[in-house]
């Protein structure tokens, strides 16, 4: 039974990505932004529908009626992108590599996901002026800042840079932390896309399962005023490794501990 599922929803999953590349060429020049971001969040939905992947938001009232715009965030799978986008579409910053993945990379770039070379201070620093823009034009923006994706049992160091685009432009922070349960609460790891994975191995991984789940928490918002990007930076880390540590219902320490790291969040450099 599993094995016809992963191929239904293979099926499924290439219907959805087609239909978007159908609408992004028709209609995407002709409609004005609320009508894109429409778009891409029914898309979205379709496709965590397609996978069999429930979703759970927690605060998103709050970020969306204070006028959020700008969210940082663990990173765990590449569903990450459509469970964000399933509440609101969002600009998303991603790795360059993205861009070569067939179908999804050109739906990405016309969904005007921002693209950064990892290690690259260039290019990071071309991001963060985009990130700017996109925040002048009261857009909504996530960064993942630890740079790479997990397992989701752990956190990895958060990377201050590209919070320079809050300091310049005056935007709350609002931290998010994403987190996939099995039925009884601890992490589902066969959810995450992470370390030498390939996309076929994530595939036979997630879309067998009968029923999966990602839930979705807006944290506190931090106030710029005052602060450093490392500051700020520290205190959004500090956020969500306090959320994931009590989701899996270990201490802070230990969630560190999982990446050999010291046992609080240190500030970012």
């Amino acid at each position: 039974m599993s094995t016809l599922r992963l191929w239904l929803r293979l099926i499924g999953i290439g219907g959805v990505i087609a239909w978007g590349c159908i609408q992004v060429a028709l209609f995407f020049k002709r409609e004005g932004r609320p009508g894109r971001q429409r778009r891409v969040r029914e898309w979205s939905r379709q496709c965590m529908r397609v996978c069999g992947v429930k979703l759970s938001v927690y605060g998103a009232e709050r970020f969306f009626a204070s006028g959020g715009l700008f969210m940082v965030g663990n990173h765990v799978s590449w569903l990450d992108i459509f469970a964000v986008n399933s509440v609101h579409a969002v600009r998303f910053v991603a790795k360059e590599e993205v861009r070569s993945w067939p179908a999804v990379g050109w739906l990405a770039a016309r969904a005007e996901t921002v693209f950064i070379q990892r290690n690259n201070r260039r290019s990071s620093q071309q991001v963060r002026d985009i990130l700017l823009q996109i925040l002048a034009e009261s857009d909504y923006t996530v960064v993942f800042p630890e740079g790479t994706s997990t397992d989701g049992t752990e956190l990895k160091p958060f990377r201050s840079n590209l919070f320079e685009a809050a300091v310049q432009s005056g935007q709350d922070v609002w931290p998010i932390a994403l987190y996939y349960p099995k039925a009884d609460g601890s992490p589902n790891t066969d959810m995450a896309y992470f370390g030498d994975l390939s996309m076929w191995q994530s595939f036979c991984r997630i879309l067998p399962q009968k029923q999966s789940e990602v839930a979705l928490y807006f944290l506190e918002p931090i106030a710029v005023a005052g602060k450093t990007r490392q500051q700020i930076c520290a205190e959004a880390e500090a956020q969500v490794a306090t959320k994931l540590a009590e989701l899996q219902g270990k201490s802070v320490a230990e969630l560190m501990a999982a990446s050999g790291r010291s046992p609080a969040p240190a500030e970012a450099t």
